[in-house]
């Protein structure tokens, strides 16, 4: 293991970390926590001044207040997508650290094969089911 993949690795699991924190502050706990790493509150504050700003240059009331009344749930889906692909490149990272995918491991290693091994089937990978 050469030290980029070991820091390959940490960094993986450091994003992993950040994202199961995060997760854990937003969902699960009952009120605001204050603390120094706060990914949803990054992602969903500019996200509502633009929107904000957008909905408020239209002319009818009803219209404003319907895109306004939609930032929620398309708010919830974004951080669900950020998550998901923070995730999925945390654990690419550590895959491609560890170099313990056998499809890949005799071969040189590219980052975006070991990215996207686990999304595919088990018979795609020459493992048998």
């Amino acid at each position: 293991m050469t030290a980029a993949q070991l820091g390959g690795a940490i960094v993986g699991l450091v994003l992993i970390l950040i994202v199961f924190y995060d997760l854990f502050q937003s969902v699960i706990l009952p009120r605001p926590a204050v603390n120094k790493v706060q990914l949803a509150r990054n992602i969903v504050r500019p996200m509502w001044l633009i929107w904000r700003w957008v909905s408020r240059r239209t002319s009818s009331i009803d219209r404003s207040e319907s895109r306004l009344a939609a930032f929620a749930p398309v708010a919830l889906l974004m951080l669900f997508a950020v998550w998901a692909v923070v995730l999925v490149l945390g654990y690419g990272l550590i895959i491609d650290g560890r170099r313990s995918v056998p499809s890949v491991a005799a071969g040189p290693g590219d980052f975006h094969l070991h990215l996207g091994h686990h999304a595919r089937p088990a018979q795609l990978r020459g493992l048998r089911a």
